[in-house]
């Protein structure tokens, strides 16, 4: 149960960073858009990438004997 719920809570905090993401581009826009946008692409392709790797936890499961729910 806890395997369940470490995997459930990597991708909430995911979930959570892209609500912050728009709240960093909102804030440094009036700076530069394009530098910022191009920010924003490198988190969103990291978060998307943290995000896959956290999937391939549920993967594990039916190694340990624990069913996927």
């Amino acid at each position: 149960m806890l395997w369940h719920l470490s995997v459930a809570g990597d991708l909430i905090v995911a979930l959570c960073a892209v609500p912050l993401l728009w709240i960093e581009y909102l804030l440094l826009r009036p700076v530069s858009k394009h530098l910022v946008l191009l920010a924003v692409l490198f988190n969103l392709v990291s978060l998307a990438v943290e995000a896959i790797s956290k999937l391939f936890l549920l993967v594990v499961m039916p190694t340990l004997g624990m069913p996927i729910i």
